[in-house]
C-alpha cells in the first residue's frame, strides 16, 4: 500500500503543486494574476476580480479525502468566498485518481452523486450546493504530462539548451513567491525565462571554457556501478559524489551540526585536518544532503583567478537560494585564501574548502 502521510509524500504534494502552478502561469493570459497560496494552492485575479481558485491534489480524489463535514474543509472556504460577493471558477486538480462521484461529474455532467452526498451526508443547504457545484471544475492530470507541456514551452525560448534546469530553477522561484506571498504574470514569467536563459547560456560558455576548472557535482563521467563504487571506496581511492550516492560512507550528524551551524555564521567554511580522514567524504554529504545537486559544483584548481570568479558569479545570477562551491586544496597551495574570501561575497554563494 502507498503510504499517503508522512515527510515524503507532503513534500511530493508541494511539488505537483508548484508543477502545476507553473503549467498554469505558462498558460496565463496578459490581464490574469495568480497569487500563490492565496485562498487555496493559487488563485488567479483579472482587474482585482476573482476568477479561479484552485486545490491541486496527489492522492485518490474522493469526497471523503476532501473532509466536507469540517469548518475549513475546501467546500467550506468555497462557500465563505460565494458569500462575499465573488463567482469564480473552483478548480480541483488531481494527479492521482478520480473517485466514483468525482468521476461521474468530469466524464458525464452528474453532479446527482455530489449533489446527493454534500446535502444528506454532510448537511449542506440544497442553495449552497447547488452554488458550489454550479462554479465546481474537476480536472485529471498526470505528473509526465505536465513536465512535457512544460518543457515544450522552454524548448521554445531562451531556455532551450536546457529545459530541465529551466524548469527546476522555476519551480525555486515559485517556491519562493509563494513564502513572499508574491503575485505573478505572464510578464513576469517571460522575464524570469530570460534571465535563466541568459545564466544556462554563461554557464555553459564558461563550463565549455573552463571545464576543466569548474565541474557540476554530477556529471556525465558519473560511474553507476554500485561494485565498482564499492571497491573504489573499500581501496581508499580519493571519495568521488557517486560515492556518496551509492550510500557507501558513514554517517557523521555531529559533524553535518558542526557544519551547518559554521555556514550560518560564514559563506565560507574550512574543513581541515591530516589526509585520509575524511574531509572530501563529509564535504559531498553535505552537499547531498543540504542542496540540489544542480546547485552544487566543484573547483579543481585555480589556474585562472579571475575568470573562474566571473564563472561562479554568471552561475550565481539567476539563484535566490544558497548554491555550494566545493574546493579542494592542498597543503602547499597558497593561492586559495583570497580567492575564496572574494567568492564568498557573491550572492547566495556558500564555499567549503
Amino acid at each position: 500500500m502507498t503510504n499517503t502521510t508522512g515527510a515524503i509524500p507532503a513534500l511530493r504534494g508541494y511539488r505537483a503543486q508548484f508543477l502545476y502552478n507553473l503549467y498554469r502561469l505558462i498558460q496565463c493570459k496578459e490581464n490574469e494574476v495568480i497569487h500563490p497560496e492565496k485562498h487555496e494552492d493559487y488563485t488567479v485575479f483579472v482587474s482585482a476580480r476573482m476568477t479561479e481558485v484552485t486545490q491541486v491534489k496527489t492522492g485518490k480524489l474522493t469526497l471523503s479525502s476532501l473532509s466536507p463535514q469540517k469548518d475549513d474543509s475546501f467546500f467550506r472556504r468555497l462557500t465563505r468566498i460565494l458569500d462575499q460577493g465573488e463567482s469564480p471558477r473552483f478548480k480541483l486538480v488531481t494527479f492521482g485518481e478520480l473517485g466514483e462521484d468525482f468521476k461521474a461529474f468530469q466524464a458525464k455532467d452528474d453532479r446527482s452523486i455530489l449533489a446527493r452526498k454534500l446535502t444528506q451526508d454532510y448537511g449542506y443547504k440544497e442553495a449552497t450546493t447547488t452554488a458550489i457545484l454550479d462554479h465546481l471544475d474537476i480536472r485529471q492530470v498526470y505528473e509526465k504530462d505536465v513536465e512535457q507541456s512544460i518543457e515544450s514551452f522552454l524548448r521554445e525560448t531562451v531556455c532551450a539548451v536546457d529545459p530541465t534546469i529551466a524548469k527546476d530553477l522555476l519551480l525555486s522561484w515559485l517556491y519562493l513567491a509563494a513564502e513572499r506571498q508574491e503575485n505573478l504574470t505572464k510578464q513576469q514569467l517571460i522575464e524570469k525565462v530570460n534571465s535563466i536563459g541568459q545564466f544556462i547560456s554563461e554557464r555553459n560558455g564558461f563550463l565549455t571554457q573552463l571545464g576543466s576548472t569548474l565541474i557540476p557535482i554530477i556529471d556525465s563521467n558519473q560511474i553507476s556501478d554500485q561494485e565498482q563504487l564499492r571497491n573504489e571506496f573499500i581501496s581508499g581511492v580519493s571519495t568521488r559524489y557517486s560515492h556518496i550516492l551509492a550510500n557507501l560512507d558513514i554517517l557523521r550528524p555531529a559533524k553535518m551540526d558542526e557544519l551547518n551551524r559554521s555556514f550560518e555564521k560564514s559563506n565560507l567554511v574550512i574543513l581541515h585536518g591530516a589526509s585520509g580522514q575524511g574531509k572530501s567524504t563529509l564535504a559531498y554529504r553535505y552537499a547531498h544532503e543540504r542542496y540540489p545537486a544542480s546547485y552544487v559544483w566543484k573547483v579543481s584548481q585555480i589556474s585562472n583567478a579571475p575568470e573562474l570568479r566571473k564563472a561562479i558569479y554568471a552561475l550565481s545570477r539567476p539563484f535566490e537560494s544558497p548554491f555550494l562551491i566545493i574546493l579542494e586544496v592542498q597543503p602547499r597551495d597558497n593561492n586559495w585564501v583570497r580567492f575564496c574570501a572574494d567568492i564568498a561575497t557573491i550572492d547566495q554563494c556558500r564555499v567549503l574548502v
